[in-house]
């Protein structure tokens, strides 16, 4: 995996591309951020459902449905991009031929995942602490019947149509002004959101 920076070569991770992309411990020791974050596809297939962070509640990590394998990947082309309004923090998800992310910027994205098209962007916001650092969304989202879920740095759990972006509804959890952010990613099991 490499990291670029206005277009030069930051810093290039020693392991091995896998989706989801998960920023190893040096990049994050360098104290780096990524500004104006490109999420791309690089032949998934569209029926692979990757519905929250790694994949299934148990955590797996593993795409059932995914046509890469070790014979194919040095294969792959460049599907597509999308450009957010800042850094993506978490995992993007897939599920019903959408992309799903949220960004610093404070947008959750839904775009198509066959032409990275955007569908929607719904605001949840961006909070700023006393050093003066913004922060918006940092959690992978997780989809279950039709609704998004996800945690915002402004201490919200939020719940939007997965088709339309239009908020279900939303519960604050905690003061993101005093620093509490929802960085975990929700699990819905069963009914209920952990």
């Amino acid at each position: 995996v490499k990291y670029y920076h206005n277009g030069d070569l930051l810093y290039a991770s020693q392991q091995r591309p896998e989706y989801p992309l998960i920023t190893d411990a040096v990049f994050v020791a360098m104290n780096a951020h990524i500004d104006n974050a490109v999420i791309g596809a690089l032949g998934i297939n569209a029926a692979a459902e990757w519905p929250m962070f790694q994949r299934d509640p148990a955590h797996s990590g593993f795409a059932v449905a995914s046509n890469i394998t070790t014979s194919n990947v040095s294969n792959l082309n460049f599907s597509w991009s999308y450009r957010t309004g800042s850094a993506v923090n978490g995992t993007p998800i897939v599920s019903g031929g959408m992309v799903y992310a949220g960004s610093e910027d404070g947008k959750m994205y839904a775009v198509q995942s066959s032409d990275g098209s955007l569908v929607w962007s719904f605001t949840a916001g961006q909070v700023t602490d006393s050093c003066g650092t913004t922060y918006g969304i940092d959690s992978t989202a997780a989809i279950a019947n039709g609704t998004v879920y996800f945690g915002a740095a402004n201490g919200t759990l939020y719940a939007v149509n997965a088709s339309t972006g239009n908020l279900v509804w939303s519960k604050q959890l905690a003061d993101g002004t005093r620093g509490w952010h929802l960085r975990s990613s929700p699990l819905i099991f069963e009914g209920k959101i952990y």
